[in-house]
């Protein structure tokens, strides 16, 4: 039996590291037309030419202020330091969302953690999904002012620091929707923007301070 030759490629190993000693030697390649020396550029600003004033930076409080709004004391001072502190990021811009909320019948946990915001709409005891003519906004009974307590700590806690807020929602109660629930309709295949599933017949009731 002839003996086997070795393996093709052993007989490269040895120019390995003959080439990468070469390549290191040559240094990058210059792309064409690059000159050899490179000339110093001069950039002067020009204050003549100036825009709106900046008015600051800011975030969402929402998800994130849902869920760490609850964390204790230590933590969440820290986190709200961190983040709007003088030592921090000293952010001055602030958006309140203001909740859709579901039906009581209706899981608390199916959206991501954070994602299911408190309203402070109170649907009386065994309202479920498809009672949606219940709500009256002149009933005192029928509003929560408690609810949101995680989102509403950031607001105590950060007034001070903050110059500017706005107020958002993402979508009305479940009664004032088309679909029945805030997180959109149940059709995947059908425009799933938020603002368009409120019911034209409580367009008023949902805007009304």
């Amino acid at each position: 039996m002839k003996p086997r030759k070795p393996p093709r490629r052993r007989a490269h190993l040895g120019l390995v590291p003959v080439l990468t000693g070469a390549l290191a030697a040559a240094g990058p390649p210059q792309a064409a037309g690059q000159e050899a020396d490179v000339r110093p550029v001069t950039v002067r600003p020009d204050p003549s030419y100036q825009q709106p004033a900046f008015e600051g930076w800011g975030t969402s409080l929402v998800w994130f202020a849902n869920i760490t709004g609850g964390y204790p004391d230590e933590i969440r001072n820290h986190l709200a330091d961190l983040l709007f502190g003088e030592d921090g990021l000293r952010l001055n811009i602030t958006r309140y969302n203001i909740g859709g909320v579901n039906a009581l019948d209706v899981r608390k946990d199916y959206m991501k953690v954070g994602a299911t915001m408190e309203g402070f709409w109170r649907a009386p005891e065994g309202t479920t999904r498809e009672d949606v003519d219940w709500w009256d906004p002149d009933n005192p009974e029928h509003w929560d002012w408690g609810a949101d307590a995680n989102q509403r700590w950031w607001i105590d806690r950060i007034k001070d620091r903050v110059d500017t807020w706005e107020a958002f929602s993402n979508s009305p109660p479940w009664f004032q929707t088309v679909s029945g629930y805030v997180s959109g309709g149940l059709d995947p295949s059908a425009d799933q923007i938020r603002a368009d599933q409120i019911r034209a017949d409580r367009v008023d009731d949902f805007a009304r301070p």
